[in-house]
């Protein structure tokens, strides 16, 4: 892949997805919310490839989105509900869907 051989790095792709994502949101309110952590992740990515040469996974660098009714840690609970979102619930953890996504 591009971000394999060093053609794009992870935050470059992070920068890019976002940005098409955000043109999305805008169009259809697509994202209930951003997560923080995920430039810090993409830093990450890059340094570890950097360092040794090797990818995380096969999803190294790949940034991905999750439903609103799937729970990802610290993020807003909202399925899709405006007095959902109004209640300022956050999840404890991540659910086992986005553990396995974030392993790879």
């Amino acid at each position: 892949s591009a971000l394999a051989k060093g053609h794009l790095t992870s935050s470059e792709v992070l920068k890019a997805y976002r940005a098409r994502a955000e043109l999305i949101h805008h169009a259809c309110n697509a994202v209930a919310c951003w997560i923080p952590e995920a430039e810090q992740g993409a830093r990450e990515a890059d340094e570890h490839l950097q360092r040794t040469g090797q990818v995380l996974g096969p999803l190294h660098g790949v940034p991905f989105t999750v439903k609103d009714h799937v729970m990802v840690k610290q993020t807003p609970i909202t399925m899709g509900m405006k007095k959902l979102q109004s209640s300022g619930k956050t999840s404890r953890r991540d659910e086992h869907l986005v553990t396995v996504f974030r392993s790879l």
